[in-house]
């Protein structure tokens, strides 16, 4: 069981926007804060300085590294380190977004080029992964680009499907970030570092591996080789959640996927997602998210998250 993998899948990102950027000159832009948003910036040309508020210095990003900013703070892009920003929102209004899909900054000869993207997720699932990454994830994207940046870079040919295609390109640079921020070890109080200890980790393979088991805290600490006391205490510290409150979270994550990506009854999924009950079921959907399953299954907010505001 690929634990990171499965909880990669839960995220349900969505592409919202994206556009090109030429950039010339002593340039900058501040992007306002906006919750439920990833920004994702791909230097193509040149270099970008990324100023995040709280990261206490400035990334500086040249060809082929991509930027993210996941938690959807202010940040802002520019030439160097000291800019005089100007506000994305009112570039856009101005029509400084070109018919061709390309901002431009600056005057004079280009010096930056970039791929700039929105892409929204599901908060509701609020697994611990998302909400410990870091303020910003650097990412040397490498030459396995290749034609996909270009046709998003240059314009040409057919445009039907850029969308599609700028949203699978950012979702695969998402998930490359969060891999190389995992394989540089962030922490010792982190989901992260819960897949790292060899222990903790048998506990979470066999939890995802059978989510709809009559597990108890018992039967996780013996998957990991502990004492229940030792397993719960090293476990929360790890992931911020008790054993059982992880459990319950994954859970109802799963039951949300299977309602939105499967025909099968609301009482089937109950009983795959682990609840023997389904009034049961139905109440702690219901405390968790605010709406019933089978409304929640019907809802347009389900049929497409990137929508809502």
């Amino acid at each position: 069981m690929d634990v990171l993998s499965d909880v990669l899948r839960t995220l349900r990102l969505t592409g919202e926007f994206f556009f090109r950027t030429d950039c010339a000159g002593r340039w900058a832009v501040r992007i306002p804060a906006d919750r439920r948003r990833i920004r994702v910036h791909l230097v193509t040309e040149g270099t970008c300085t990324v100023l995040v508020p709280g990261l206490g210095r400035a990334v500086t990003a040249g060809p082929g590294n991509a930027v993210l900013i996941p938690h959807g703070a202010e940040q802002v892009l520019a030439a160097d380190a000291d800019p005089a920003a100007e506000d994305l929102r009112t570039l856009l209004s101005a029509g400084r977004l070109g018919p061709d899909g390309v901002l431009r900054l600056g005057e004079g000869a280009r010096t930056a080029r970039m791929v700039c993207g929105l892409c929204r997720f599901d908060e509701s699932d609020c697994h611990p992964l998302f909400a410990q990454l870091p303020p910003v994830l650097v990412l040397r994207a490498g030459p396995w680009l290749g034609p996909a940046l270009h046709a998003l870079v240059e314009g040409e040919g057919p445009q039907a499907g850029l969308g599609a295609l700028a949203d699978r390109l950012f979702e695969i640079l998402f998930i490359q970030a969060v891999r190389g921020w995992a394989a540089e070890g962030p922490g010792q109080d982190s989901f992260l570092a819960a897949l790292a200890d060899r222990q903790l980790s048998r506990a979470l393979e066999a939890l995802h591996a059978a989510p709809d088991r009559d597990w108890t805290i018992g039967d996780l600490a013996r998957a990991a080789a502990l004492s229940r006391s030792v397993f719960a205490e090293r476990f929360r510290a790890k992931t911020g959640m008790a054993p059982m409150q992880y459990l319950t979270e994954w859970r109802l994550s799963q039951a949300r996927r299977l309602l939105l990506g499967s025909r099968l009854s609301v009482a089937e999924v109950a009983h795959r997602a682990g609840y023997a009950s389904l009034p049961s079921f139905t109440r702690r959907f219901k405390a968790r998210f605010g709406i019933g399953p089978g409304e929640y299954r019907r809802s347009p907010e389900a049929a497409a998250p990137a929508a809502a505001a």
